[in-house]
């Protein structure tokens, strides 16, 4: 098959979405010092490697989510801890299986093109070039 596809392909896509849907939404968030909310994100990928996001849902433990089997929580709940604790006292501290994606604030004029040809999104118009 494709040995570099997750690396080179899936993975980026996927941080994209998550960073994308946080710009969208981080106006309607009030922050609150020493807080977080754990969210999971559903994707799919076709054939072609592109990758969709499908669903976001936040209190992922509930019984209304039952995306994260109950003998994963755990090693989530661990690595939940080293993210929470460990990685004030130091940025290169263990995350576990939790990944630190680079994020940037939107300048003014930001613009993101979506991955897929116009025809897939069609309430979003194709810049002009």
């Amino acid at each position: 098959g494709h040995p570099r596809a997750w690396d080179d392909t899936i993975r980026p896509q996927i941080a994209d979405c998550i960073i994308s849907t946080i710009r969208c939404s981080e106006s309607h968030v009030d922050s609150r010092a020493n807080s977080f909310e754990l969210f999971t994100a559903d994707f799919m990928v076709d054939e072609i490697f592109n990758v969709w996001l499908t669903s976001i849902a936040s209190m992922p433990w509930s019984s209304s989510c039952p995306a994260i089997p109950e003998t994963c929580w755990p090693g989530i709940l661990e690595d939940l801890v080293k993210v929470i604790l460990d990685r004030r006292i130091s940025k290169y501290a263990d995350t576990g299986g939790f990944e630190l994606v680079p994020y940037r604030r939107p300048f003014a004029g930001d613009f993101v093109r979506p991955s897929a040809p116009p025809s897939a999104h069609p309430n979003i118009d194709e810049e002009d070039d």
